[in-house]
């Protein structure tokens, strides 16, 4: 007896409908089902054909952990056939309002996001970045419905997860180039390599303001500061304080040598034995651009802010050695 149990959690069976319809034996009889005439036997065939369907389409499916809605499934796929119709608004009734705003909104803004509409996200009001157009795999808000664990998986393991079909919306969104509305003219952004090629080619152009920017605000501070999200006070104490400039060289806990990468715990600890960001709480290895960028940071003596220390007429310029452009004192 083929129950439905396993579709929906329903507790009657199959075989349950048909002898109801058909009756205990007309099925299992050769052709002496005839004597009720094949127009009566195809009504029936029709009554139980639409009541299956009904009964297996009464409740949502399950889909990986994610409830199916099969009428908006259904929706959702054709708009899915059209690509480039997506647009913000699409994803926000699809994705956003349902699954995403009761935390990433204009109030509570999780994690500094707010989803609640296209300014706070990718507009003039929004406050991290989280997309890069064109880009789905290099934009949070799309590697984040993939993370299989850990704090970083979106939606939270323990809310009702996205559909694969979801998935693809807001992949296909961002694939676009993650357009607010049909008119939107979205221009891809400059590389992350293309924004540090001018430090690489003049290493003494990095001081602390531009590694907070490209690497510690994103990458560290958020625990590693007094001023994060969510900052950890035991990190902050005794492994590394990145409040500020100052923070990094403290006696009791320095995070950074000049001069010398190895021996700074900072740099160890993302490019050496690569403990951080930790990998079990969902977070990313670092880019090995964000690595260098680093490197040439400390190497060259970690300083806190290039304006400041004005015209360096001492600094080296060794051609076998192009990296090093400064002494630390």
């Amino acid at each position: 007896m083929l129950f439905l149990s396993e579709r929906g959690g329903l507790n009657f069976s199959i075989l349950w409908i048909r002898e109801r319809i058909f009756g205990r034996h007309s099925l299992g009889q050769g052709h002496s089902g005839l004597k009720e005439g094949v127009c009566l036997q195809r009504v029936k065939c029709l009554i139980f054909i639409s009541i299956l369907w009904g009964v297996m389409g009464c409740e949502p499916e399950h889909n990986g952990g994610a409830q199916v809605d099969l009428k908006q499934e259904a929706l959702l796929e054709k708009v899915l056939e059209s690509p480039g119709v997506i647009v913000f608004e699409t994803v926000n009734n699809y994705v956003f309002r349902t699954h995403c705003t009761s935390c990433h909104n204009p109030r509570d803004k999780k994690d500094n996001v707010d989803l609640s509409s296209y300014e706070a996200l990718a507009g003039e009001r929004s406050t991290k970045r989280v997309i890069e157009p064109f880009q789905p795999e290099k934009s949070t808000i799309y590697s984040a419905l993939l993370i299989p664990t850990g704090n970083r998986h979106m939606p939270p393991l323990d809310k009702p997860q996205l559909t694969k079909n979801q998935k693809r919306l807001v992949y296909l969104w961002v694939r676009g180039g993650a357009k607010k509305d049909i008119n939107s003219q979205p221009k891809p952004t400059v590389s992350l390599k293309e924004q540090l090629q001018p430090y690489f080619k003049d290493p003494e152009l990095i001081d602390h303001k531009v590694v907070t920017k490209f690497l510690l605000k994103d990458k560290c501070m958020k625990c590693h500061s007094s001023n994060g999200e969510k900052p950890d006070e035991d990190a902050i104490l005794y492994s590394a304080n990145m409040t500020d400039y100052a923070s990094l060289f403290n006696a009791s806990a320095p995070t950074i040598e000049k001069g010398n990468p190895k021996g700074s715990s900072l740099f160890s600890a993302v490019a050496i034995k690569q403990t951080m960001p930790p990998e079990k709480e969902g977070y990313d290895l670092l880019d090995g651009l964000l690595i260098k960028l680093l490197r040439l940071w400390i190497l060259n003596c970690a300083i806190e802010d290039k304006e400041k220390l004005g015209e360096e007429p001492d600094l080296i310029k060794n051609p076998k050695a192009p990296e090093k452009v400064r002494l630390c004192f």
